[in-house]
């Protein structure tokens, strides 16, 4: 809800140059899969996901 009223200020181009800047970060499904088949017993697919607190309750 803060992210929509921080945003309605912004205009088009500041509203693309966000988006933007969102999907360079986004992390890929595909990885997080792989890393979920390989290494799911580890919790290697929560740290990519930037979870860390359910990682580490995964190596328990």
């Amino acid at each position: 809800m803060n992210n929509l009223l921080a945003k309605k200020d912004l205009t088009a181009e500041q509203l693309a140059m966000v988006q933007s800047e969102m999907n360079k970060k986004g992390k890929s499904k595909g990885i997080a899969y792989a890393l979920w088949f390989f290494l799911g017993g580890l919790g290697g697919h929560c740290y990519y996901a930037g979870n860390i607190g359910m990682a580490m309750a995964f190596r328990r």
